[in-house]
């Protein structure tokens, strides 16, 4: 089988540890397979990681992007999309989704964008599973 030639780069040269790499690939996985109570994150955990217009949420979509440090992308990603309500919506479980309906401040324009939950159909509408 022939290896094809695909540029990567090293995310230690852009100050990116290999935790961070690790993690920015995987903990989506974490994310939504997350289905009892007793194991749901903080919302307040993911209301920041999530943050609208973060550093933090920027950088982690633009390396998960890149799951083998890859130079090229597998999507394009504006980051003034997302919140924690879209990122939930599109990568977590049902129960985590549910739990941030009923109790997260979407009002919060630090955390959230001015509408989150029009915000989320959209991005839901363009990435997620619409089972």
């Amino acid at each position: 089988m022939l290896e094809q030639n695909i540029l990567r780069y090293n995310p230690t040269e852009y100050r990116f540890s290999e935790l961070f790499v690790y993690t920015s690939c995987h903990w989506i996985e974490h994310f939504g397979a997350v289905l009892s109570e007793s194991l749901l994150l903080a919302l307040d955990d993911i209301e920041l990681v999530c943050q609208a217009s973060s550093k933090r949420l920027s950088n982690w979509i633009t390396q998960n992007s890149r799951p083998d440090c890859t130079i090229k992308p597998r999507f394009t990603f504006d980051p003034i999309l997302y919140d924690p309500l879209s990122i939930t919506s599109i990568y977590s479980s049902k129960a985590i989704l549910q739990r941030m309906l009923e109790h997260s401040d979407l009002s919060n324009h630090t955390r959230f964008l001015s509408s989150p939950a029009i915000g989320a159909a959209d991005q839901i509408l363009e990435w997620g599973d619409l089972s």
